[in-house]
């Protein structure tokens, strides 16, 4: 055996090297500074050595050709049934995302109607709103107008009744002066009635 390299036989329990039922063989070069570390003569033992420890290593580690073939058919099978569930994965969401556009489409459906609804009931409380507003507002007018013609009304008859007072008072007035007028006329008749009476007393 050549101590420039390791080589060793592949086995069939070695997934993936047997090819047409041969058995390949790989050279694994030695490094140089393992050869000087160790030397010809120690590599030359050694070499066998290693050798039959990757045997051993591959008989205990390795796959039968039968259950190889059997794990192969079976990774098949996995990948054919994930494939299925795949494609079963693939329609499930192709119909989840159908249901939920339809979901969403009538939710959205409701929603509009829904929301139809409430804006109608909204413009007839609006329109009830007005019209009390409207009937208010006119009562409230009528109560204005009424108001206001009974207040004209008794402004009317207040101003009646104090032109009538200021035509009375007038009077009064006029009657007042005209009795100081009489007294004081009276009173001059009177004096002069005195004088004279005296005058006559006096008058032999």
């Amino acid at each position: 055996m050549q101590a420039d390299s390791l080589r060793y036989e592949e086995t069939s329990r070695i997934p993936g090297v047997v090819k047409g039922g041969a058995v390949e063989t790989q050279t694994i070069p030695i490094p140089p500074i393992v050869r000087q570390a160790l030397g010809d003569q120690a590599l030359t033992e050694f070499i066998p050595w290693m050798e039959e420890h990757f045997r051993l290593i591959l008989r205990r580690e390795g796959v039968p050709r039968d259950e190889y073939r059997a794990l192969l058919s079976r990774l098949d099978g996995v990948e054919r049934e994930v494939a299925l569930l795949r494609e079963e994965m693939g329609l499930l969401r192709t119909e989840l995302r159908s249901e939920i556009r339809d979901e969403v489409g009538a939710l959205r459906a409701e929603f509009s109607e829904f929301q139809k609804r409430v804006y109608e009931q909204l413009d007839r409380v609006h329109m009830r709103i007005d019209e009390l507003s409207a009937r208010v507002e006119a009562r409230l007018a009528e109560m204005d107008h009424h108001l206001e013609t009974r207040l004209d009304a008794m402004n009317a008859r207040w101003e009646t009744r104090l032109d009538r007072m200021d035509e009375r008072l007038e009077q009064m007035y006029r009657q007042m002066i005209q009795t100081r007028w009489l007294i004081g006329a009276l009173l001059g008749i009177g004096t002069v009635i005195s004088v004279l009476l005296a005058i006559a007393q006096f008058t032999p």
